[in-house]
């Protein structure tokens, strides 16, 4: 089961959003992990339904552990066009994801059509660490540049920066059932030898 959580209460599971603003969200396959257990992690955006089509977009995700865990990150077609990329490794998170398409109607190259709205455009593999304790990651983007062709066959594009809804999530990392059994049955011992 994939989970959408995004930063607006009421997108939570919907497939398709004619919204008045513009906002990114994460979809995640697995919300729940054991130590050592992998998720994917996508990133979408929606943008304003009188828009025509993603132009770029400059965001970074950060992690409440860093970049530790991610990897095999790229930027999701139609938005890998030139000059993007799925970003660095850092100490906050991953920084400098860049994703975008080109739009020149003359050369018969147009944007993706407005039906792909939401849209993905960054995904990566998270993996819990395997000695992980219980613990919570906690996920969000922050973004310097979001930008649209308002319209069809038009290359000039538009912030819609302002008034946009940065994603947030959490994925738990859980201890195996088996070692809290043990541990739990290790302190039942301990408390009979008293």
């Amino acid at each position: 089961m994939v989970w959408r959580v995004c930063g607006v209460a009421g997108l939570l599971g919907v497939g398709s959003i004619g919204l008045a603003q513009s906002s990114f969200y994460f979809e995640i396959e697995h919300t729940t992990l054991l130590p050592g257990q992998s998720t994917q992690v996508q990133l979408w955006a929606a943008f304003p339904a009188a828009d025509h089509s993603v132009a770029g977009i400059w965001t970074s995700l950060r992690s409440s552990t860093g970049s530790e865990g991610f990897s095999d990150m790229r930027i999701v077609p139609p938005l890998d066009g030139p000059g993007t990329t799925a970003g660095t490794l850092s100490a906050t998170g991953v920084d400098d994801i860049l994703a975008g398409q080109l739009m020149f109607p003359i050369c018969g190259i147009g944007g993706c059509p407005p039906s792909i709205n939401p849209i993905v455009f960054w995904e990566a593999t998270y993996t819990a660490p395997a000695d992980a304790t219980p613990m919570a990651l906690d996920l969000s983007t922050l973004t310097s540049r979001f930008d649209v062709y308002p319209e069809l066959l038009n290359p000039r594009s538009e912030s819609r920066l302002e008034g946009l809804v940065e994603a947030s999530a959490t994925i738990h990392i859980v201890p195996a059932p088996a070692g809290v059994f043990a541990l739990a049955l290790g302190l039942v011992c301990v408390r009979r030898r008293r």
